[in-house]
């Protein structure tokens, strides 16, 4: 109505005749005009779609990747408590162990133990090689990088060889009694591990079958070599890269997903531990449409990898049929998107809930339902920042229940398991809103709590724990004992790393 009141006005004024001529450019221009406009609405909106896929898509691989390097650093630990309790020496044990593992993570490659020991207990490690069964353990070097082959170790105090390694057919088997130490990155990698007394991990290599992977190293502490001496041990877990990331992977057209390590470039493969390409784009389509990109750094100085997922967009990004139909019948486009956004909040809610159920098997103990040690780590990372932010103190307190490894012993798992379940709650009633309270090894736990920062604040916190934690517990109708070892470190004196204020809040018990 208003282009025809607009013709009329303007022919009753001027007395000119539109000829066709005319009615029609102006028909073309707005036919033109119009097409400009829906082709920048159908543009904008494939854009808009497919950037929320694709950013929808890279979040939920990032917090995958994030929440699966959390759970092999929590595998590696939980291996490396292992060593330190039952040794590999029991070589069937240890086997039934690390293949437990192996079956539920298939991530997990190899895991291995070193003992990095003097010289001169070199005959009798051999010794307790051979009387487990492992007549084909040598010790040897390896040459990695020039003629790959195995060859006899030089003269050295020390040596690095690896005394277990599950699962092991005949060809991996024969990597028994290797001195990591003759593999440079390996080296310096354990020396890492040791010198931070956590754990570190390799650069990436090829492992056996042709797929890349890389090495976690976690110090075990010092282990005895039978009577005659001592050396220090190694856990290590070796990751299969490829299966770092889903089954399910984004591999629409264009799409090229890289995980590689920090210390090489971008564009050198031999720090890429995982490659997937989809179908290539035209010049044209790479010229007209824009290149969706997500980069992060993801993991901790522990396993720190970078994460880049890129799109090329193309003629198959936009439907323009499809998009045309929604401009004109609007009611049906509402309909459409809001379907569309109902299932979408669907599967982003099962997405979150699937994370967050990762999440808490990788953060909480299963028994006590606390905080397990690599979430205190990081929550005690945070407490400190605040702490050092409020010029306040923080008390560390280390508690060992003293009866729990007899009670174990003498009443089993049953008895033992609510002993934990009910000691831990006492604890957890116990702390304030502002403290923190994780479950460690055996009946072992860390509590946080803000303090003034001194002397005082930690007997008085001693005195209270000691309260709440004595006295008899009835369980399956037997009186158990409540007693606990507390120690306790306090923050700035003792430390300002979380590790060093674990480590002098165990020592003080």
């Amino acid at each position: 109505m208003q282009k025809s009141s607009f013709y009329q006005h303007h022919y009753t004024n001027t007395g000119i005749n539109i000829s066709r001529t005319n009615v029609f450019r102006v028909f073309s221009l707005a036919c033109i005009l119009v097409s400009l406009i829906l082709f920048v609405l159908v543009f904008n909106s494939g854009v808009s779609k497919a950037e929320h896929k694709f950013h929808s898509y890279a979040g939920s691989y990032d917090a995958h990747l994030r929440n699966t390097l959390l759970i092999n650093e929590t595998l590696l630990e939980n291996f490396s408590a292992f060593l330190e309790v039952v040794g590999y020496e029991d070589k069937e044990v240890a086997k039934g162990y690390v293949d437990s593992i192996v079956k539920s993570f298939s991530k997990v490659y190899i895991i291995e133990a070193v003992h990095r020991i003097p010289r001169d207990l070199i005959d009798e490690v051999e010794r307790i090689q051979l009387a487990i069964g492992n007549s084909s353990y040598k010790l040897k070097a390896f040459d990695f990088d020039n003629n790959q082959r195995f060859h006899e170790v030089e003269v050295k105090p020390f040596y690095s060889p690896i005394v277990f390694i599950e699962p092991a057919d005949d060809e991996q088997r024969n990597i028994l009694g290797l001195d990591v130490e003759s593999i440079d990155f390996l080296k310096t990698a354990m020396e890492r591990s040791q010198k931070v007394d956590g754990i570190v991990s390799t650069p990436p290599f090829e492992l056996i079958e042709g797929d890349f992977g890389y090495v976690m190293f976690n110090p075990v502490g010092r282990v005895a070599v039978s009577n005659v001496g001592e050396g220090m041990m190694f856990s290590l877990l070796v990751i299969r890269a490829k299966e770092l990331m889903p089954a399910h992977m984004f591999k629409e057209s264009g799409t090229q997903i890289v995980l590689y390590h920090p210390d090489f470039p971008r564009q050198d493969t031999d720090g890429h531990l995982v490659e997937i390409l989809g179908g290539s784009r035209s010049n044209i389509e790479k010229i007209l449409f824009p290149n969706l990109r997500y980069e992060k750094v993801v993991g901790g100085e522990e396993q720190r990898l970078i994460l880049l997922i890129e799109q090329q967009l193309g003629w198959d990004t936009f439907n323009l049929p499809l998009l045309i139909t929604i401009g004109v019948f609007s009611m049906l486009l509402t309909l459409v998107v809001v379907r569309y956004r109902n299932i979408y909040n669907e599967s982003d809610e099962k997405r979150r809930k699937a994370e967050y159920a990762i999440f808490v098997m990788a953060n909480y103990d299963p028994l006590t339902q606390l905080p397990n040690r690599p979430h205190l780590l990081n929550q005690l990372f945070h407490s400190l920042a605040d702490a050092e932010e409020a010029k306040t103190g923080l008390c560390v307190a280390y508690i060992k229940l003293k009866d729990y490894e007899r009670i174990e012993l003498r009443s089993g798992c049953g008895i033992s398991d609510a002993f934990l379940v009910s000691s831990s709650n006492r604890l957890r009633k116990f702390v304030s809103e502002n403290d923190f309270v994780a479950k460690l090894d055996g009946g072992e736990f860390v509590m946080v709590s803000d303090c003034g920062g001194v002397d005082k604040d930690v007997d008085e916190l001693k005195k209270l724990l000691d309260e709440r934690l004595k006295g008899i517990m009835v369980i399956g109708g037997e009186k158990l004992s409540l007693d606990a070892d507390i120690g306790i470190s306090l923050y700035p004196r003792d430390g300002n790393d979380p590790k060093q204020l674990i480590r002098v809040a165990r020592d003080h018990m």
